[in-house]
């Protein structure tokens, strides 16, 4: 889809914020959405005007949640690659003719022909 393709709206949009991005496209959808679910028209300036007065506990669902913080990260040893010397971590590490490598020298494997 190319610009021209925008409804007339998101066009305006573009204009205003400078570019058209991923940010503005949710942005302008979030807000079509919410004007629509909220009975607004564009032209009901009185209602946008109370919608933005009132105590956003009045519009929005607001809910603290505390979310359970993962686990540690399991640590690793760091081996060197027989090939080029850099540091591999342990599970990445892959044997090839009998060498201990990186995941980019294993690649590089060939049958010697």
């Amino acid at each position: 889809m190319n610009s021209a393709e925008y409804s007339e709206d998101f066009q305006n949009s573009v204009q205003l914020h400078g570019h058209a991005c991923i940010g503005l496209a949710v942005g302008y959808v979030a807000a079509i959405t919410a004007m629509d679910r909220l009975g607004l028209e564009r032209a009901q300036e009185e209602k946008i005007d109370a919608f933005l007065a009132a105590p956003p506990e009045q519009s929005f669902s607001i809910t603290r949640v505390t979310p359970d913080a993962p686990g540690h990260a399991r640590l690793f040893s760091s081996l060197l690659c027989e090939v080029c010397g850099e540091q591999v971590m342990e599970p990445r590490v892959r044997l090839r003719e009998g060498k201990r490598v990186c995941i980019p020298c294993s690649e590089n494997y060939s049958r010697g022909w």
